[in-house]
């Protein structure tokens, strides 16, 4: 079971899209456990000046009590839709690797140096 809240604005209801947008939450999930809760809203921009009608994503995570949100536009809605999931798992990786940089980690090859030397000086 999935934590994913997709709500449609100005844009008919779509198995499709719900399915596709499981399928990006569900991989994300996988490779970072901790996301709490993910919300998806898909609008669709009527008449733009330059470009017609343009589909705004965006999409708001809660992961371990912080939010991670991320917001794009273009005239394609799966396009969005991947460009959005795209910059979500880019804030995820950074938000991550300030974690692990947080623990310090001692080399295996430092210990096998120590091991070595001391066999060699049999």
């Amino acid at each position: 079971m999935s934590s994913v809240q997709i709500t449609f604005r100005s844009v008919s209801y779509s198995s499709a899209i719900e399915c596709h947008i499981d399928k990006n939450y569900n991989k994300l999930k996988r490779i970072y456990r901790k996301i709490n809760h993910c919300r998806v809203v898909i609008d669709r921009e009527q008449n733009h000046r330059l470009k017609g009608k343009i589909f705004s994503v965006s999409i708001n995570m809660t992961i371990l009590g912080k939010k991670i949100s991320s917001r794009k536009q273009n005239q394609n809605l799966y396009i969005a839709l991947r460009n959005g999931f795209t910059a979500i798992e880019k804030l995820l990786e950074k938000q991550f690797k300030r974690k692990i940089k947080a623990v310090k980690k001692y080399p295996l090859a430092f210990s096998e140096y120590n091991i070595h030397s001391e066999l060699q000086s049999y």
